[in-house]
């Protein structure tokens, strides 16, 4: 069952500096939570179900925004991944070159 209760102004903060770069404790410091508990106020603030429905709606609205989706990363980074850098690149004794 979905909650409908407000986010606090600190809580919709952390929301925000959470999807920065999905380090809680850093979102928590970031939205204004005190550094020396940081660790307690994530526990907090993860197990508060209208936080994490915020976060989940949150990261819908992104993906839909971008159509960029966890699995399209994944596929980018496995073509760089295994790409061969010699299909790329040209290496001779002026040094490095592009292929066109």
């Amino acid at each position: 069952m979905a909650s409908h209760k407000k986010l606090t102004r600190r809580q919709a903060r952390f929301v925000d500096e959470y999807l920065a770069d999905l380090s809680p404790a850093k979102a928590a410091v970031r939205a204004g939570y005190a550094p020396a508990n940081a660790g307690a106020q994530v526990r907090k603030l993860l197990n508060r179900p209208h936080v994490g429905a915020a976060i989940d709606a949150a990261k819908a609205a992104r993906s839909e925004r971008t159509r960029i989706t966890q699995d399209r990363v994944v596929e980018e980074l496995a073509a760089v991944g295994f790409t061969a850098m010699s299909d790329l690149c040209r290496w001779d004794d002026s040094g490095v070159s592009l292929v066109e």
